[in-house]
């Protein structure tokens, strides 16, 4: 385990940098099918991937956020293909590929 893994999560509703931003909740509809109990990390941090996303924000700290979704849920697509069109806003090309193949 590395040392940023280490770190005990803070909720973003307690950090400063997301004060402004209403978290948008998953709509499942009045009856889902199969509920799904994720824990409050990658609840949260959802919530306000979704607020940002709506808002179409491409800021740093849009970026460290879905690094953070990325982490949770590698697998996930849409957050996937966001953090590749945030980083290419917010980053030259060569800045861009650097930080990806290198880490």
């Amino acid at each position: 385990m590395d040392s940023n893994e280490e770190q005990e999560w803070v909720p973003l509703k307690n950090r400063p940098e997301w004060s402004n931003v209403l978290p948008v909740e998953q709509d499942d509809g009045l009856n889902p099918v199969v509920p799904i109990a994720y824990k409050e990390e990658f609840t949260e941090t959802m919530n306000y991937f979704r607020a940002f996303y709506r808002a179409d924000e491409r800021s740093p700290r849009a970026l460290q956020l879905t690094t953070e979704a990325i982490k949770l849920n590698s697998r996930n697509y849409t957050v996937s293909f966001v953090f590749e069109s945030q980083s290419l806003h917010l980053f030259p090309l060569s800045s861009f590929l650097r930080f990806v193949w290198v880490g």
